[in-house]
């Protein structure tokens, strides 16, 4: 379930960041070194055929949104903004009741990890697969890379090159 800005969905996503080093052009290299990750199926609930997506047609989706990479610190500002304003959103609540805020205070913690890891990149680019929303949504792109691509860590520190998930639901 996705809750944003006062109304309640039922619609999920996944958010896929990935951080590298070099030129903006070096994530072509890098997704086509860790294809692997890419191939998947998703079986899901009443549907005669798997959702499928290969490695090629992932690469493909995720490029078509490299206009929208941010500078690494920009992006690292922006997640300790996020982390401040956090911050100040559980003390307040915690000063209206005991313990009020402490449940939002993994927000602050992951907020400050992605800016700290950001620290060591170049470029940040986010991109959502969902159900029905998000960059790609729907079909099997989108319903492969919500529902399975999720799992994908990629931890390539000789590569220069750093891909985790978010779910939004």
């Amino acid at each position: 379930m996705l809750l944003r800005l006062g109304f309640v969905t039922n619609s999920s996503s996944t958010t896929h960041i990935m951080m590298w080093k070099g030129d903006k052009g070096k994530l072509r290299e890098l997704l086509e070194a860790h294809a692997s990750h890419f191939n998947l199926t998703y079986e899901g609930y009443g549907q005669d055929e798997p959702y499928r997506a290969t490695s090629d047609e992932v690469a493909s989706a995720i490029l078509s949104c490299l206009d929208k990479t941010t500078d690494a610190k920009e992006y690292a500002a922006g997640q300790r903004a996020d982390a401040e304003r956090n911050q100040k959103y559980v003390e307040e609540e915690n000063a209206r009741r005991p313990h009020g805020g402490d449940w939002f205070q993994g927000y602050v913690r992951a907020a400050e990890d992605r800016a700290r890891r950001a620290d060591e990149f170049d470029h940040v680019l986010q991109v959502g697969f969902g159900d029905n929303h998000g960059d790609f949504e729907g079909g099997d792109l989108g319903m492969t890379m919500d529902y399975e691509g999720r799992f994908i860590r990629i931890v390539d520190a000789d590569g220069g090159f750093y891909y985790t998930t978010e779910q939004n639901r």
